[in-house]
């Protein structure tokens, strides 16, 4: 390679490292487990609206202590909805009446525990139609996997999909257990581009067999919760690649000292038939 070819990308992946730096991991954040955890995700979808709510763990491995009889309201300005737990799901607060999301609208979430109140807003933003996903065929398994759903980058927009796979009703998949015969996978569309995500480590293909019912999610996503998803995959996703860089708080934008997010999407939904 000629020289200055060899500098010029050397300076690309420097400027690229430079970008991607990121503030050093703060432990003290976890040493207290009684931080409030909230995680809110309306959609424009017609339904009951679910907002989860739990304490900070002490390890990592500790299993999760949801938070029941919390005080949680959404309003947009007009309407007041609100959000009541169940003894099936503790910590899971479904509104008391089903309502969509409207694009353009603002929601104020209020959540009261033990007191202390927490405090967040969102916006809906539209979402584009999807393109066709891109599957490709195995022919030594005689099943498909999924080759690509959408770009890993676009200055246009950021987005979340959801795929549900299920093949339950093939023939010589019929009688298996759930968990083999359905699938459900992320892909993830952002507005920034990460060294981590280029050159992320290896991850598992999923195959399924022709006929297999393929339902597609695409969600809006706020430019706050781009940057919270950005940072989950740099702990998770692309975590352990050759430019892994230093862990750090996952961003917030709930206020007074909780942690998690309060967010708002408008969704897509399309459905395929592997094969067809």
């Amino acid at each position: 390679m000629p020289k200055k070819y060899k500098i010029s990308t050397l300076i690309l992946i420097l400027n690229i490292l430079l970008i991607s730096c990121e503030e050093p991991f703060n432990y003290d954040n976890f040493s207290d487990p009684k931080l409030v955890v909230i995680q809110g995700w309306l959609t424009n979808e017609y339904k009951k609206q679910e907002i989860i709510l739990s304490w900070t763990k002490a390890n990592p491995g500790d299993s999760t202590i949801y938070i029941s009889h919390a005080y949680v309201v959404v309003n947009d300005g007009t309407n007041l909805y609100t959000f009541k737990d169940t003894t099936k799901l503790l910590g899971h607060y479904y509104s008391s009446k089903p309502f969509a999301a409207s694009v353009g609208k603002t929601y104020y979430l209020t959540v009261k525990v033990n007191d202390k109140i927490y405090l967040s807003n969102t916006t809906v933003l539209p979402v584009s139609f999807p393109d066709n996903i891109q599957l490709a065929f195995d022919s030594a398994q005689n099943k498909y996997y999924i080759k690509q759903v959408a770009p890993i980058f676009s200055p246009y927009e950021s987005a979340i999909y959801i795929i549900y796979l299920d093949w339950s009703q093939v023939n010589n998949y019929q009688n298996l257990p759930y968990d083999s015969t359905h699938a459900k996978l992320y892909f993830f569309t952002l507005q920034t581009m990460d060294v981590n995500e280029i050159f992320h480590p290896y991850q598992r293909t999923t195959y399924f067999p022709p006929g297999t019912l393929i339902h597609e999610y695409k969600y809006s996503v706020t430019p706050f919760f781009a940057s919270y998803i950005r940072a989950l995959l740099s702990e998770s996703q692309w975590s352990g690649s050759l430019f892994d860089v230093q862990h750090w708080n996952l961003p917030t934008n709930i206020s007074n000292g909780a942690l998690g997010y309060f967010t708002a999407s408008s969704v897509v939904i399309r459905k395929y038939i592997a094969g067809e």
